[in-house]
């Protein structure tokens, strides 16, 4: 039997990323370099944009060097250009953040904000398109990340074509994770370095309509750069862009490209961490069945520190996530499945919890 990826480096990684890698995307990575400009470089993204629309129903995908932010950032661009007004539904950090990429960007937009981990406000989101029929797009984001909550798709969908908007989403936590159709949404945001597993460094955005090059963006934001040029506009690294291909041959079996068996196996491990937490008196942010499987939120109980606990069991070789400023201010942890893991590694970390839990003082 292959032992546990995570354990075979040396420890367990319950991170939302890095994520947890393969041994070939490693050695992928590890490959001499070729020159962006060469016709086998061009082939390889290539082959990669075409996975990716396969695994998500997108028309069109365009894979540039960046991080999520880049990727947010290069649809509020397209945005700007558009000079509509628009909607942004968030309930935690990272729909929060949609509103301020969409303020750095000039745009002029309403917010249905709802109580951190919840579900979106749709009563107040109904309201603002009702008041204000001009609104043209709405954003969000599908899976968000500091609280597990995984949106459904289908009221967003239903909202934005009720009032004839145009739907846009941050998909960098979902996509890999869990089943996704991006087609007709007009914009979306994904990542190489979390659930399609691989080294962070590369930003997604899938659209649906075709884009043109646009002179009044700055040169770094112009997706349509990307989506007219026959080869590739801009540098890019051929180590990111072969790891990026070999992780997503992960999700390639018998001729098919689908997440389903990853998302399956996912979703087991979820349940088996929900149960084990609730075993314990924790109580997951989110209920599970709301909740990306990928992306566990958990709030301690008074008399126990997120950041002392994290780096408990860090020195333990167990990592989560628990350091970003949004979990400390509410004293969360996060226990996280992007990439191929194993119930193994689930044991130890509840095996360390439990260890660390007789030794702790009481209260």
């Amino acid at each position: 039997m292959t032992p546990p990826l995570s354990t075979r480096a040396g420890g367990v990684s319950l991170l939302p990323g890095p994520p947890l890698l393969h041994p070939s995307v490693r050695r992928a990575m590890g490959e001499a370099p070729i020159s962006h400009r060469s016709p086998e470089f061009v082939d390889r993204l290539e082959r990669c944009r075409r996975i990716l629309c396969k695994l998500t129903g997108a028309a069109n995908v365009q894979v540039f060097v960046g991080s999520g932010t880049a990727a947010n950032d290069t649809v509020a661009a397209q945005l700007a250009l558009r000079g509509e007004i628009g909607l942004v539904l968030h309930a935690g950090e990272f729909g929060h953040r949609l509103c301020d990429h969409a303020r750095r960007a000039g745009l002029e937009f309403h917010e249905a904000q709802a109580r951190w981990g919840s579900d979106h406000d749709f009563v107040t989101a109904r309201r603002l398109l009702e008041e204000h029929p001009e609104i043209r797009w709405i954003w969000s984001v599908h899976c968000e990340t500091s609280t597990g909550r995984l949106h459904d798709l289908d009221p967003l969908r239903r909202l934005a074509e009720s009032h004839h908007a145009d739907l846009v989403l941050d998909c960098i936590s979902s996509v890999g994770a869990v089943p996704i159709d991006l087609s007709g949404i007009a914009f979306a945001t994904a990542v190489s370095g979390k659930a399609l597993a691989s080294f962070a460094g590369l930003a997604m955005v899938f659209h649906s309509r075709p884009i043109g090059s646009d002179s009044r963006l700055p040169r770094s934001l112009d997706l349509g750069a990307h989506a007219q040029s026959p080869t590739v506009p801009f540098t890019q690294s051929s180590n990111l862009v072969g790891a990026l291909e070999a992780a997503l041959s992960r999700f390639q079996s018998g001729g098919r490209c689908t997440v389903e068996p990853r998302w399956q196996a996912t979703r087991e491990l979820a349940a088996s961490i929900h149960d084990a937490l609730e075993r314990r008196g924790l109580t997951p942010l989110t209920p599970l069945a709301a909740s990306s499987p990928a992306v566990t939120t958990v709030e301690l109980p008074q008399g126990t520190a997120s950041l002392e606990l994290g780096d408990a069991l860090a020195r333990r070789g167990l990592h989560l996530s628990y350091r970003s400023e949004y979990l400390r201010h509410r004293n969360l942890i996060q226990i996280c499945l992007m990439g191929e893991h194993h119930r193994s590694e689930i044991e130890a970390f509840f095996e360390t919890l439990d260890l660390l839990s007789e030794r702790a003082p009481a209260s």
